[in-house]
């Protein structure tokens, strides 16, 4: 229902606050650009919304209840300053092509301890992300308490704050419950690659046995 009411709202405004499913919560979408977004991943955004063999993909970590007490670490700038992970994914209308794409902007509390570079684990989170949701839209429904089991980054070339850059991520294989994905991170020509990851999915049995089977999947 959230997200439909997100898909239907022709008339979004950057870094609105609005209410959503007539429950009088303050949901705003952070699955789009706003405010805080730099100029050139606000036109790469609008590059990849413009494919006709591309949708908007809003999931529910995208719309964040401003009156909330918590907040999902990737999606904590309610105040859209654009000064966290600022990012939005695609995946393919058909749904034959199991791959998501993106955009991606590191704001400046990603920094490490190099100025104007990307803290590793900035890049981490986003890769966690990107690999998580393109298995998420590979399961049925009702799969929704996946697991990251193990994950791999490797930084080919150092990644700079307040730049665009282009997301790819693939589901691998599926084996069971296990489910392998990776992506990739690229300028927006996607001509030069500036890290590789990996992942290995759990899709646990129940609630009550997720830690039990994420860390047995990782002694696999």
């Amino acid at each position: 229902e959230k997200a439909l009411a997100i898909f239907h709202d022709s008339e979004h405004v950057l870094g609105r606050v609005m209410d959503v499913g007539g429950k009088g919560a303050n949901v705003i979408n952070l699955g789009r650009p706003n405010a805080g977004w730099s100029l050139n991943s606000r036109r790469l955004f609008e590059e990849l919304n413009s494919q006709k063999d591309l949708a908007l993909y809003v999931g529910d970590d995208a719309l964040v209840d401003c009156g909330s007490p918590t907040r999902q670490f990737p999606r904590c700038d309610v105040e859209c300053t654009g000064r966290f992970l600022n990012f939005a994914f695609f995946v393919d209308k058909t749904g034959l092509r199991k791959r998501l794409v993106g955009v991606a902007e590191f704001g400046s509390y990603t920094e490490a301890a190099h100025s104007g570079y990307v803290h590793n684990g900035a890049l981490a989170t986003l890769c966690d992300g990107a690999t998580i949701e393109v298995v998420g839209k590979d399961m049925p429904p009702g799969a929704d308490n996946l697991l990251t089991a193990r994950l791999s980054v490797d930084t080919i070339r150092p990644l700079r704050c307040r730049r665009p850059y282009f997301i790819e991520a693939r589901v691998e294989k599926r084996e069971g419950r296990k489910c392998f994905s990776s992506c990739k991170l690229m300028s927006p020509d996607k001509k030069i690659i500036y890290a590789e990851a990996n992942a290995l999915i759990i899709l646990p049995r129940s609630k009550e046995t997720d830690s039990e089977d994420c860390a047995g999947a990782a002694k696999l």
